[in-house]
């Protein structure tokens, strides 16, 4: 089984002069390229695990939050990975790169880009269905595979047949340094309990105490997944979603009659950097709900898919589909602004008082954009096949730092 192993990488900076400009994209934890990445740690747990060496080829993705960075990270990069050419078939994909690709097959300018969760995901899908891969194993710069079985395990199920559909995707999940897999909930936190986001997530997680290897699920990890190429060369990432990519692939998964499961042996250890502040994620979250929550209405629109409802995707994220989410929003963001004032957090209080604001384009966006998906799949589907195998677009990659 031929395997593409896909490494986003986001990178910032702390420099002044970078922070006052308005970013291309926001992510959650990217590494400012004056510090240390955390993607060595992770290429050399790779070494100590059963990667089959000779059928895999591991791409690391370069994404920045702003376009001026790009150059400075794609040569922070290379020399990292320079470090590991003896031990695996290991290549970049930068802005350069996809600007060679682009210019080999200018109808890649309509799919791809290097700006936000699902477009740098769809370019793993691109890469792998160049270098005719059978499969992709998603895993993020910081994770460690600590299972020295990890990739037996990620072949042993993806692409079998369950009640007659094919297992496209395969989910595996997070523990910390803890080997614990729940989030932390602190239950005196009044200013948090309209936007439950972690408690939510924990009921979800109860899947994971199941015997069963193979469960369904509502939720998926982008730094922890396995997908077929049958299914990938179909269904790409939605580059309209502000964040909450992975879950949103296993939806669109289903409603295109792929499986899409979650296996409880398929765990990596997740040590994430300092986080954005919660006021901008509750920010992207609010475009992401009402948008999620949109399309999933608008599928009545559609033929020949699965109509997935609300409900199905209970408890997270459907308890944020409804709705009453906005109202549930703007109180939660109201409380919050009340905290930062006790703990005398201006700058929290300000940005937290000013959400409600957004919550008229939200909704606007979600009305605009609702159906944009299923048109952005019907382009996917007419390119991704020509796209399998292709020589010359393999050489660009090949000849890629």
């Amino acid at each position: 089984m031929q395997i593409s192993v896909i490494i986003p990488t986001y990178w910032t900076s702390i420099r002044p002069e970078v922070q006052c400009l308005e970013p291309n994209a926001i992510y959650d934890h990217p590494t400012p390229i004056e510090m240390q990445s955390t993607l060595p740690r992770l290429l050399n747990s790779l070494k100590q695990t059963d990667i089959p060496k000779k059928l895999t080829v591991i791409t690391v993705i370069t994404a920045v939050t702003h376009s001026v960075l790009e150059k400075k990270a794609e040569e922070k990069v290379k020399e990292i990975i320079s470090n590991y050419e003896d031990d695996f078939n290991i290549k970049q994909l930068s802005a350069t790169t996809l600007r060679n690709l682009i210019l080999e097959k200018e109808s890649l300018a309509r799919l791809l880009s290097l700006y936000g969760y699902s477009n740098v995901r769809n370019l793993g899908l691109a890469i792998a269905q160049v270098l005719n891969s059978d499969i992709i194993v998603f895993l993020d710069d910081d994770v460690i595979v600590n299972d020295k079985e990890y990739f037996r395990k990620a072949q042993e199920f993806i692409g079998s047949q369950i009640d007659n559909k094919l297992l496209g995707g395969i989910a595996g999940y997070y523990i910390n340094e803890n080997g614990v897999y729940y989030l932390k909930v602190d239950r005196r936190a009044w200013w948090r309990k309209w936007w439950p986001k972690e408690e939510k997530m924990n009921m979800a997680f109860k899947i994971l105490e199941s015997r069963q290897r193979l469960v369904k699920t509502t939720f998926a990890f982008g730094g922890n997944m396995v997908l077929h190429w049958k299914m990938f060369e179909k269904i790409p990432f939605d580059p309209y979603i502000t964040r909450g990519e992975d879950m949103d692939l296993l939806v669109n998964a289903k409603m295109f009659g792929f499986n899409f499961l979650l296996d409880t042996e398929l765990k990596v250890l997740h040590l994430p950097g300092e986080g954005k502040k919660l006021w901008s994620e509750m920010r992207q979250d609010l475009y992401r709900f009402l948008y999620m929550r949109g399309k999933i209405l608008s599928q009545k629109h559609v033929q020949n898919i699965r109509k997935i409802s609300i409900s199905y995707l209970e408890p997270y994220p459907g308890y944020f589909l409804h709705t009453v989410m906005p109202f549930k929003f703007a109180l939660s963001s109201i409380l919050n602004c009340l905290h930062s004032v006790l703990i005398r957090d201006s700058e929290g209080c300000r940005a937290f008082v000013s959400n409600p604001i957004h919550i008229p384009s939200a909704l606007k966006f979600a009305k605009k954009h609702s159906l944009a998906y299923f048109r952005f799949q019907k382009k996917w589907m007419k390119i991704m096949p020509k796209l399998r195998g292709k020589k010359k677009l393999e050489k660009l990659l090949n000849d890629s730092t």
